[in-house]
C-alpha cells in the first residue's frame, strides 16, 4: 500500500511528473559504484551541497527533492562529468533499490534539514555511514516531543551542525556524536556575473510575497536611484511578481529577455531562472535577504552576499541564520516600511571567513567505508528467481567445429566487459596468425528475422547488432544470429581457423576449447540472481579475467580509453561544452572518460537502433554543441550523422596472456 501511495503522490504532483521515472525508481542517473551519495532538498540546500561536493573526489551522486533544486544541481554537473545528478526516488525500499544498487555508496551525506527515514534505514542495513552536514532543524522539528524526535531521527552516524545552537539541539535529541561543522553555503563557488549594469543596483534575494513592492518603492526613493534585480524564491511566483511589476508602473524586463547589458532606462530586472542569483551579486549596492520578515522562516542565508562583499539588509526575523547576519553586519529594517533607512545605512561586510567545505569533505572521506554490499535493484522479483534459473538450464547439446573456439562471457548479464575482453581475445588470436571469426547473437539488431547474417554481406549494426559491428570494424569475419552453431559452421566454410563466441558461456550449441569468464569486480555477484539482479547460469570456465581489481587465481585486467575519432578519422578531442548521448548498460563509465564539460547528456536504450528520425532529434537536441558518443554507439548511427560525431573506444589490458595457440602447421 505504501508503494501505491508514493506512486500516486509522484504522479499527482505536476512538479514531480517531469522526473517521474527516476522518482519511481524505474530509471537511474548514470552513476559509478562506490560514490559518495549527497542529498539536499531544495535550491538553498543544493547550493550548500555544492560547497561540499566541490571538494569530494569522483564519483559523487547528488540528489535533490525539489524540481528547482534539481535544476541547480544539473547545471553544476555540466562542468563535472564525474558528478551524477538525479531526483531522490520516493522513500520506499522498492523505489530506492535501483539507485542504491547502482551507486553502492560509501557514505550517505544529508545536507541541512534533509532527512528521509527509508533511505537512512537502507544505509543502516548496509553498514553505510549516515552523515549530516551543515545540519539544522526547523521550527516544526523543534516543536516535536523529544521521544518522538529520537525515534524519527535515529540512524545518523555523525552530525556536523551548522552552528553552536544547532549542535546543542541535536546533542539533546540524538545519540550520534555531534560537533559544529559550519555552514556549507560559505563554501559554495561563486560564479562570475553575467549582467553589466548602467547604474548602481540593489538585489532582492530569495524574496517572498509582499517583499518585492516595498523593496521597489524603497529603491526608487534611495539616493542615486539604483536599479533593482529581483530574485523571487520560487519559480511558480515569477508570473505573479511580473503582474505586480506591471501594475506598479515601473520599467522592467525579464532576465531571459536580456543580453548581458541592462539598459539605463530599465528600473527592474526579474531574475526568472533558478540557481543563477549567486553569480549576479558582486558589485551590488546592497542585498535584501528574503524571508527575514517571516517569523516562521527566520530568514534565508546571507552567506552568498557576504562572500561577494555586498552590504546585507534584512528584516527582524533572522533566527535561522542569526550568527551569520550578526557577523556580516547586516542592516536591520524593523518593518518593510523602514527598508529605505536600512538600505541607506547598509555597510560593506568584513572579509568572509573561509568556508568549511574542505574540512567537511576531509571528515566525510575519513568516515566513508568501502562500497556498500551488493543489493538487488528489483527486490520484488526475488520469488521469480527459481523459475528463471530452471529455464536457463534447458539448453541443447554442444557440437564440435573444425576451428579453435574461445567462449567469452560472464554470469553478469549487464555491462561486465564481455565484448571488450572478447575483442582483446580476437586481436590476440589474429596476432598469432589465425583467421578470426566471431559469433554474436545479434541482440537488438534491426533485421527482424532469425537468419544468420555474415559480415561479408552486411557489416553494419542493422544486420549484425552493435557488438557484431564493432568486431567487423576491427577486421574480423562476423556471424550474427540466434543459431550459434549455424554461424560457427558458416565461419569455418569461410576459412576461419579460430572462433570467438561473444557472450558464449551460456550457450550449449558450440563446443569451446577455452572458456573465459569476465568478472566486473565492482559487481562480482551481479547484484543477485535474475530477475531480481543480473546473475545468470554459466558453464564452468577455464580462465577468469577480473576487471577493476585483483582476484585470487584470476587475470587482472584494466580498461583504458582509446584515441578520439571524428567520424572515421582520428582527431583531437572536442573542445568546449559537448552533448553526450549513450545507449550503454552503464553510461557513467563512458562519461568518466569524456574529458570535456558535458553540457547535455541523453541516455538512449541499450543496444537500441538509431534511425534517421532519431538522428534528426539528436541534432536538434544538441543545438550546435559537438555530439559525443562511445564506439558502440557510433556503429549504430546513420552514415550522415556518424561523420559528424566524436567518439572514443575503450580498450582492455591484461596483466598476462591467455593460453591461446598459434596456427597449426
Amino acid at each position: 500500500m505504501r508503494s501505491l501511495a508514493w506512486t500516486a503522490a509522484v504522479l499527482a504532483n505536476p512538479r514531480w511528473r517531469v522526473d517521474a521515472l527516476e522518482r519511481l525508481g524505474l530509471r537511474v542517473p548514470p552513476v559509478q559504484p562506490g560514490a559518495i551519495w549527497v542529498h539536499a532538498s531544495s535550491v538553498g540546500e543544493v547550493g550548500a551541497a555544492l560547497g561540499l561536493v566541490a571538494h569530494l573526489p569522483d564519483p559523487v551522486l547528488l540528489t535533490a527533492s525539489s524540481d528547482t533544486g534539481l535544476q541547480v544541481a544539473r547545471e553544476a554537473a555540466k562542468a563535472r562529468p564525474g558528478l551524477a545528478v538525479g531526483p531522490l526516488p520516493a522513500d520506499h525500499p522498492w523505489m530506492l533499490a535501483p539507485l542504491w544498487a547502482e551507486a553502492r555508496p560509501r557514505a550517505l551525506v544529508l545536507v541541512e534539514s534533509a532527512w528521509w527515514p527509508g533511505l537512512v534505514r537502507i544505509a543502516g542495513r548496509s553498514a553505510v555511514p549516515v552523515l549530516r552536514v551543515s545540519a539544522t532543524a526547523g521550527a516544526r522539528t523543534r516543536g516535536l516531543p523529544t521521544a518522538a524526535l529520537r525515534w524519527w531521527l535515529r540512524g545518523a552516524t555523525r552530525i556536523f551542525a551548522r552552528d553552536a545552537t544547532s549542535a546543542e539541539f541535536f546533542a539533546a535529541h540524538q545519540d550520534a556524536p555531534v560537533e559544529v561543522g559550519g555552514d556549507l553555503k560559505a563554501s559554495r563557488p561563486l560564479p562570475s556575473p553575467t549582467l553589466s549594469w548602467a547604474r548602481p543596483f540593489v538585489v532582492g534575494a530569495s524574496t517572498r510575497k509582499a517583499d518585492e513592492l516595498p523593496l521597489l518603492e524603497a529603491t526608487q526613493r534611495l539616493q542615486g536611484a539604483p536599479q533593482l534585480l529581483l530574485a523571487p524564491r520560487h519559480p511558480q511566483r515569477f508570473q505573479r511578481v511580473a503582474s505586480a511589476l506591471d501594475r506598479s508602473g515601473c520599467t522592467w524586463v525579464r532576465r531571459s529577455a536580456l543580453g548581458h547589458v541592462v539598459p539605463p532606462a530599465v528600473d527592474v530586472v526579474l531574475l526568472d531562472s533558478v540557481g543563477s542569483l549567486a553569480g549576479e551579486l558582486r558589485g551590488a549596492r546592497a542585498v535584501l535577504v528574503g524571508g527575514t520578515f517571516d517569523p516562521a522562516l527566520g530568514g534565508h542565508s546571507p552567506l552568498e552576499a557576504w562572500r561577494a562583499g555586498v552590504p546585507v539588509v534584512c528584516g527582524p526575523e533572522t533566527g535561522s541564520h542569526r550568527e551569520a547576519f550578526r557577523a556580516c553586519r547586516a542592516a536591520v529594517a524593523p518593518s518593510r516600511g523602514q527598508l529605505l533607512e536600512a538600505l541607506a545605512a547598509a555597510v560593506p561586510p568584513p572579509a568572509a571567513p573561509p568556508g568549511p567545505g574542505p574540512s567537511l569533505a576531509e571528515a566525510v572521506l575519513s568516515l566513508a567505508g568501502p562500497p556498500a554490499p551488493e543489493r538487488s535493484p528489483r527486490p520484488w522479483a526475488r520469488p521469480l528467481a527459481p523459475i528463471v534459473a530452471g529455464a536457463q538450464l534447458l539448453r541443447g547439446r554442444a557440437a564440435a567445429v573444425e576451428a579453435y573456439v574461445v567462449a567469452v562471457g560472464s554470469d553478469n548479464a549487464r555491462g561486465s566487459g564481455k565484448t571488450t575482453v572478447g575483442r582483446w581475445v580476437a586481436r590476440a588470436l589474429a596476432e598469432r596468425g589465425h583467421v578470426v571469426g566471431v559469433v554474436v547473437r545479434g541482440y537488438r539488431r534491426v533485421r527482424p528475422d532469425r537468419q544468420t547474417v555474415f559480415s561479408d554481406s552486411d557489416a553494419t549494426a542493422f544486420g549484425l547488432g552493435d557488438e557484431g559491428a564493432l568486431y567487423a570494424r576491427d577486421g574480423h569475419v562476423v556471424a550474427a544470429g540466434p543459431d550459434r552453431l549455424s554461424g560457427a559452421l558458416g565461419l569455418v566454410q569461410r576459412g576461419v581457423t579460430a572462433i570467438v563466441l561473444d557472450d558464449g558461456l551460456q550457450q550449449r550449441h558450440v563446443g569451446a576449447d577455452l572458456r573465459v569468464e569476465v568478472v566486473d569486480l565492482r559487481f562480482p555477484a551481479a547484484r543477485g540472481a535474475l530477475p531480481a539482479g543480473e546473475r545468470r547460469w554459466t558453464a564452468a570456465s577455464h580462465v577468469c579475467v577480473a576487471l577493476g581489481g585483483h582476484r585470487a587465481g584470476a587475470i587482472t585486467a584494466t580498461r583504458t580509453p582509446g584515441p578520439w575519432h571524428l567520424g572515421r578519422t582520428p582527431a583531437k578531442p572536442p573542445t568546449g561544452p559537448v552533448a553526450v548521448f549513450a545507449g550503454l548498460p552503464r553510461p557513467a563509465d563512458f562519461l568518466a572518460v569524456v574529458d570535456a564539460p558535458v553540457a547535455k547528456f541523453r541516455a538512449l536504450p541499450n543496444h537500441g537502433a538509431v534511425d534517421a528520425a532519431t538522428a534528426l532529434l539528436l541534432r536538434q537536441w544538441a543545438d550546435g554543441l559537438p555530439l559525443v558518443c562511445s564506439a558502440r554507439d557510433h556503429v549504430r548511427l546513420p552514415e550522415e550523422l556518424a561523420a559528424e560525431v566524436w567518439w572514443r573506444d575503450q580498450v582492455v589490458n591484461l596483466e598476462r596472456q591467455l593460453p591461446l595457440p598459434g596456427v597449426r602447421s
